[in-house]
């Protein structure tokens, strides 16, 4: 991968993705915010956040206490799914011309709240079977560095990041796509 980005010039994209959700359960809890960022040769050159719009959220109080979501000011200001789903599609045929890889921290989580707004078959049209995941990436330096870096809030104390807005979409994908620049470093 790296050399591919330094010594042949290869464009190399990815898409780092965050949700904020109303639990950990994607078949049960709502799908509250996406944040995306289309990270290009070290670069993020696109960001986008979409607020979820639900008539009744499925939402437990732990997951509100660290996302501090406003429900009613989500139904305000959320869109439709179907209107996500399309804002999304266009968004990556727009910035890749493969199947875009998505990449986070834990980010099959992500992708399983994720699926939510597509059909299987939509989702796998758009969107490559391959993924990125910061965190198992930073659990193999722990181990081979004998580091204690078990979250992301570790990852971005070791490695001296700003964050702007930690637990919402936008700035978790934000700092874990500046998180991997520094783990592309390693």
């Amino acid at each position: 991968f790296r050399s591919n980005l330094n010594q042949k010039g290869v464009i190399m994209k990815l898409i780092f993705l965050d949700t904020e959700t109303g639990g950990v359960d994607p078949r049960a809890n709502s799908l509250l915010s996406i944040g995306l960022v289309i990270w290009e040769n070290k670069k993020i050159i696109t960001e986008k956040e979409f607020l979820v719009k639900e008539k009744n959220y499925n939402v437990t109080a732990q997951a509100m206490e660290i996302n501090k979501i406003n429900l009613d000011e989500l139904k305000k200001k959320g869109l439709e799914k179907s209107e996500i789903k399309k804002e999304i599609t266009n968004l990556v045929k727009n910035n890749f011309k493969e199947k875009a890889v998505l990449a986070g921290h834990n980010i099959n989580f992500d992708i399983s709240f994720l699926k939510k707004i597509f059909e299987e078959k939509e989702f796998s049209e758009i969107f490559s079977y391959r993924s990125i995941d910061t965190a198992s990436i930073i659990k193999y330096l722990s181990i081979k560095k004998g580091l204690d870096l078990n979250s992301l809030d570790d990852a971005i104390k070791y490695y001296n990041l700003k964050v702007n807005e930690r637990h919402t979409a936008l700035g978790d994908a934000i700092v874990t796509a500046e998180l991997f620049n520094k783990l592309l470093e390693e």
